[in-house]
């Protein structure tokens, strides 16, 4: 139930109505990720809704802000209060999201039909375990759901279960396109994070912090950062976690 519950909130990340109207903001609210600005929560899962706890079994804890969380019909958003005392990581199987303005074209993602695709040196869409420097096979797909083929997020799905307590990085390159074939946009906040540049925005320290390690891991697997569109670090829960009863 408690992994439905964190799958549900990253599916609802993809609609930028369901988790608030922070896209078209001049500024990006502080509750928003630093690397995104089409939907609040995107790139999702990433070390920016994370807190260091080294009294838990992973080191760290989720911190979900209350304003960037789905809201039901009334206006009701989802309370991430028992999200952030209980999870200690991201889940291990669910799927990686991202958006970008003009949408994102299927041609030449990574397949489930040929999992080694993902494993491939040219991979459009790289996921790294950057604990033990292994990639991880995945598929990618564009999301159908939504009419407009240039709101359509880009789901990235793990085709094996990762590990727990771990660090990932998800890395995009610039052979993925928009949904009219054109290059897709780097974000200011990635622009900043990829040169090592300051970025104005609260929870981009958290971010900063993990591409010191991202960043050299990813070049030293053969994507350089000049080729990258978006990249992204998350950590998973413990096992620990993930099978305790928590009362539930």
């Amino acid at each position: 139930m408690r992994d439905r519950t964190l799958l549900a909130i990253a599916a609802c990340a993809a609609t930028s109505a369901a988790c608030g109207d922070n896209a078209s903001a001049p500024v990006l609210p502080d509750e928003c990720n630093p690397l995104g600005g089409e939907s609040c929560l995107l790139p999702w899962p990433s070390s920016a809704y994370l807190e260091a706890d080294p009294a838990i079994p992973s080191g760290f804890r989720l911190d979900l802000p209350i304003e960037a969380m789905p809201v039901n019909t009334d206006g009701v958003a989802i309370d991430p209060a028992p999200l952030d005392a209980r999870w200690d990581g991201f889940s291990p199987t669910g799927p990686m999201l991202a958006m970008f303005p003009d949408g994102v074209s299927p041609d030449g993602l990574p397949s489930f039909r040929s999992p080694d695709d993902s494993l491939a040196p040219g991979s459009p869409i790289v996921l790294l375990d950057l604990d033990r420097g292994e990639r991880a096979p995945l598929f990618a797909e564009v999301d159908q759901n939504v009419r407009d083929a240039r709101q359509r997020a880009l789901i990235i799905r793990p085709l094996a279960r990762l590990s727990e307590r771990t660090h990932y990085a998800v890395a995009i390159r610039n052979t993925v396109k928009d949904a009219g074939g054109k290059p897709l946009p780097i974000s200011p906040g990635f622009a900043a994070l990829r040169d090592g540049k300051g970025f104005s925005h609260p929870r981009f320290a958290k971010i900063a912090a993990g591409a010191a390690e991202m960043f050299p891991k990813l070049a030293k697997a053969g994507i350089a950062p000049s080729e990258l569109v978006l990249a992204w670090d998350f950590r998973t829960a413990s096992d620990e976690m993930l099978r305790a009863d928590h009362g539930l």
